[in-house]
């Protein structure tokens, strides 16, 4: 997955901040044995680059049953 973008209007994004608004289970490949140190991780939804093949810039979780979560502190509604 590359990334999660909300928008409020047109080209109006939401800030969405890692601590604050975002988590994911599992978190990425890195809880399988052997895996350490795989760059994709749930930060990488947020950071920006949301249209590439680069890695770096990607989520990766094993194949399980896989859940991102989106919290907000207003009430929020999507169509």
């Amino acid at each position: 997955m590359t990334a999660v973008l909300l928008n409020k209007g047109i080209m109006r994004h939401v800030a969405i901040c890692l601590e604050k608004n975002v988590g994911a289970f599992p978190d990425s490949v890195n809880i399988l044995e052997g895996v350490d140190n795989d760059v994709r991780t749930p930060e990488k939804l947020i950071d920006g680059v949301n249209d590439t093949f680069d890695g770096q810039h990607m989520w990766l979780a094993p194949i399980l049953p896989n859940q991102v979560f989106l919290f907000f502190s207003v009430k929020a509604s999507f169509i």
